[in-house]
Parts: C-alpha cells; structure tokens; sequence
C-alpha cells in the first residue's frame, strides 16, 4: 500500500522476500527516526542491527508543481520492484513535502540529515529545489544520488564532489543538439523560443554556443515569462521573423499555447522541442499544430514506448496513484536505480554499506543499464559517461526516430549553466 502525507512520509520495502514488497508499508514517524546514533548502527542511516538504510527525499507533494512529485513515484516504484536486488538490506525511503520552494527544500535537506540521519537523498526531483540542497549536500558530504535535475549546474559546480551522482545530460548540450540537427537537415532560417530563468537559460547558451560553431544566426529570439498567460506578442514577433523552423525551450503548458496563438494568425513554423515536452499530454494539448513536430530525446520516450519503458509505466501504475506515468516518474524510476546499484555493489558479499564504500562502488567505470530500460550509465572518477541523443518526428498518431543516436555536443562547462 502506499500512501503520501503532505509533509513527511515514509516508505519502507523489504529488500528479502516477494511477500515484503506485496506488503510493503507506508507510516509517519517522529523527526528523530532512522538515526546514525540508532544501536547497531555503522553509519548515518544504517541500522546494522534491523538491517535497515534510511534514505529521503525532498520535493512538491503539494502546491502548484506538486505533479513534479511524479518523480517520487517513479523512484517509489523502483523501490518496490527491488526486493530482491540489495543483498537483503530494507530500505526507508522518508520523504518531505516542499511545494517546489527552493527555501523549503533546503530546510527539508537540513532536517533530513541532521535529524532523520539519512545515508543519502535519492532522486530529488526538481532544478530550483536541487540548485538549494546540492551545495548543502556537497558541505555535509551526503550522498546525493540521481538527483532528477538537468546536469549542468552539477557539471558546473560540482563536478570535482565525489558524493553527487547526476544522470541527466545538461540542457545546454541537448539543445545544441537540436539545433546542430536543423542546421543540417531542415532549409531556411530559425528562431528561438525559450522560458525565461533555470529552466531555458541553459538551452540559450546551448544554442548560441552551437551557432557560433556552425557559424550560424537565429532570425529571432523570443524570451517568455514563466507567468505568461497571453503568448500572441510571442507569436508576432516570432511570424515577423519570418522564420520556417522554431526551437523551443518552454514548460508544456506554455509551449502548447505559444503554437496555439501562432496558428491563429496564420504562423505555422516546424516546431521543435525536446524531451520535457514529449509527452502524451502535451501532444493532446497541442493538438493538429504538434503534427510534424521534430522532438530531440536522450531517454527511451514514454510515447510509444519500448517493452522495457510499458514494464516501467506498468510498476509505477500499480504501485503508486500515478496513473499516466510521464518521462518525469521515468527518470525518478532511472535516480533511485542509480542508488540501488550502488548499494548492491557496496553491500556484495555480505559488507555493510558506508558513504565511502558506495562512492568507491560506484565509480568504478562499470557500466549499468540503470532500471531496465536501456539507458547505459557509469561512473568514472569523476566523470558521468556521455549519453547520446536522437530526434523523433510526431506524425500525429505515432512517434518515429529519424535521426541518431549520436553524441551530444560538447558545450564547455561555462556555458552549461546557462552563461
């Protein structure tokens, strides 16, 4: 059974028999629960003596953005589906509510590990609320494993802390991708669309870095508000242009309107967008504008999805209430596996896990297909392996590859932060 409290809740799943993960069970506790100072304990959140690692989570239960949350489900998920994948240690996965507020998850991070004492925070999802926990993360030297957060402010800053584990390629490479693609495979001239602030920032420099390399010049560059409502200025000014191919980087919700406002002054562009917003969800709202959209995606995609991605969609249907599971719960199903292979590395052969123990485990450059879906990672040293992109085309009622997968470009790490 699982079942989400607005502010703190834990999950617990055997990691021994079948029959724990059937009656896996979900209780609120007090804020001194899972500590280091437990008896039998060897390290902060393993309780040598219960044989139990308490792990947590900060992110929007509720507020706004609470479907952000669908990461946590998606890491939940994968919780469950392990029992029998970490050398018989249970896990406790304790999880605060912080309404997508950068403050808040900081708070929560601070509560998590000064109180709670937990081993590690596993698959936070959300780049503001990461950008606050990870310097904290990095002071405290927590472990902080697949935070679900674009790369590049982590490649950025922390690149050198052996305790962070990102899987996400930086936007700013993935949107130099797409351009470098438009540049050689769609004629005529471009504009860019992006959100203003974290979420388009690093897409920005992405495309501008790449433009200098090809020696190529949008025809316009529209920056929206993350409040906007009323998209026809952007619209105008994108038809004045007078470009055939637009790129975008923009929240679903916003780009879907964005195309909407086009197409009533007769503005009808080849739209491109990437991976958030390839979604079923956003192809409905998009409607007969999304038909022929170009779509770069460096993660197996939920539309039309693969036999290991329907295995992934189905876990998360029936263990948590997400019932449209989206590339976001994907990719919190990817963090949480992340950790898991760690702890089986560091717990092989009946060893207890320690923060060193799992770091060393970890980066040892052996690749992993992190959850089953076909997304090859490893670690080494202090390098994430490099992923690979492709480009889908939308034909309206089913998604094709025509493109990849190829490398990504290499955007300097100055740029990935959006400079």
């Amino acid at each position: 059974m699982f079942h989400r409290r607005s502010r703190r809740t834990e999950v617990t799943f055997s990691a021994v028999t079948a029959v724990a993960l059937v009656g896996a069970t979900v209780a609120g506790c007090s804020s001194a629960s899972g500590g280091s100072s437990a008896q039998g304990s060897a390290a902060p959140g393993v309780d040598v003596t219960n044989h139990t690692i308490t792990i947590g989570t900060t992110g929007p239960q509720t507020g706004p953005l609470a479907a952000a949350y669908e990461s946590t489900y998606g890491a939940i998920a994968r919780l469950a589906a392990s029992n029998d994948t970490v050398n018989g240690w249970k896990i406790k996965y304790v999880q605060l509510d912080d309404q997508y507020d950068p403050a808040t998850a900081l708070s929560n991070a601070q509560q998590l590990i000064q109180q709670d004492h937990v081993f590690a925070i596993v698959a936070q999802g959300g780049s503001p609320t990461n950008a606050a926990v990870l310097p904290y993360a990095v002071a405290s030297k927590t472990l902080d494993i697949g935070p679900v957060t674009e790369s590049g402010v982590v490649l950025a800053k922390y690149a050198s802390a052996p305790n962070v584990f990102p899987f996400e390629v930086p936007y700013a490479q993935l949107a130099a991708y797409d351009l470098k693609y438009i540049h050689a495979n769609v004629s005529g001239s471009y504009a860019l669309a992006y959100q203003a602030g974290s979420a388009g920032g690093p897409a920005l420099a992405g495309w501008n870095y790449e433009a200098q390399q090809l020696g190529a010049k949008p025809a316009a560059t529209v920056s929206t508000s993350a409040t906007a409502t009323d998209f026809s200025g952007y619209a105008g000014s994108l038809k004045a242009s007078n470009a055939g191919t637009v790129l975008t980087w923009m929240a679903p919700n916003q780009l879907a309107a964005l195309m909407q406002a086009s197409s009533a002054i007769g503005y009808k562009p080849k739209w491109v967008a990437d991976w958030p917003d390839l979604s079923s969800s956003f192809l409905k709202l998009a409607g007969s504008n999304g038909q022929g959209m170009l779509f770069g995606d460096w993660v197996p995609p939920t539309v039309n999805p693969s036999g290991g991605v329907t295995k992934v969609m189905n876990s998360i249907k029936a263990t948590t209430p997400d019932k449209q599971p989206s590339v976001t719960a994907l990719l919190g199903w990817v963090g949480m596996s992340v950790f898991l292979e760690g702890l089986e590395r560091a717990t092989a052969g009946g060893k207890t896990p320690t923060v060193s123990s799992l770091t060393t485990a970890l980066r040892n450059c052996q690749p992993f297909d992190a959850g089953g879906i076909g997304l090859q990672l490893k670690y080494c040293g202090a390098k994430l392996s490099a992923q690979q992109d492709s480009m889908y085309t939308w034909d309206g009622s089913g998604l094709k590859v025509i493109s990849g997968p190829a490398a990504v470009p290499d955007v300097p790490t100055a740029n990935l932060e959006g400079q």
